[in-house]
């Protein structure tokens, strides 16, 4: 009977510890994923492709991508990409494919390896804004949109004071990346949002697609915030 019962306690201490181990490796995997950078493109000029399977598709800016992708410049061609890891800045030029990293690019294998891209850093927390600001749904928009925020008058004071910074944080943006570049726009977009100015953040939200006309995924967004005035 004794015997029984320490086989008993063995069994259940080990399946104790098999199930203390699914659930540390189940967080692990959700924490590796919540540390994933994302990666997205701002900027394009001419022609230039992302590789899906075996097909080349046309890459869009604002569109994400992950390590291990492949971007397709063609000759006369730009593309600007952001690494949400190190706040870095990629111009490339065509004609060159490149593999795209956690922290950079490569150019891949059997293409010119001799171009180089032209890099520029974004502090991190200006990087940080860009990519925030790149997460937004219409549908979060809306909610907010309409409500007032009750501020004293000190809090008011401090958050016009971070709004006045970043309009010419904003400015420089534009002066330095050019009008063509997403980046300005999305730290902009964050910076009304985050100071809960969610008029502004619609607002910004139609001037971003009024810019890129032709971008599938603005084009939805403004679609349901018009339709839910």
């Amino acid at each position: 009977m004794k015997k029984l019962f320490k086989n008993f306690i063995k069994l259940t201490i080990s399946i104790i510890l098999i199930f203390m181990t699914l659930i540390y490796f189940h967080v692990s995997l959700l924490y590796a994923q919540d540390l994933m950078f994302d990666t997205m493109i701002t900027k394009i000029i001419g022609k230039v492709e992302y590789k899906k399977g075996e097909q080349f598709l046309e890459a869009l800016v604002f569109m994400k991508i992950r390590n291990n992708d492949y971007l397709k410049i063609h000759e006369n061609s730009e593309v600007s990409i952001l690494f949400q890891s190190n706040g870095h800045q990629e111009i490339w030029k065509g004609p060159v494919s490149i593999q795209i990293g956690e922290y950079g690019s490569t150019v891949e294998n059997g293409t010119n390896n001799k171009i180089l891209p032209k890099i520029k850093k974004l502090p991190i927390n200006t990087s940080d804004k860009v990519f925030s600001g790149s997460n937004f749904t219409a549908k979060a928009i809306n909610s907010r949109a309409g409500v007032t925020i009750v501020r004293n008058a000190s809090t008011q004071q401090k958050v016009e004071e971070k709004i006045k910074e970043g309009l010419k944080t904003y400015g420089n943006l534009k002066k330095e990346l050019g009008e063509k570049d997403i980046i300005p726009e999305l730290y902009l977009l964050e910076l009304y949002s985050e100071n809960g100015e969610y008029e502004k953040t619609k607002e910004q939200l139609k001037n971003i697609y009024a810019k890129f006309p032709d971008n599938n995924e603005f084009h939805k967004c403004t679609e349901e915030i018009t339709t839910n005035e």
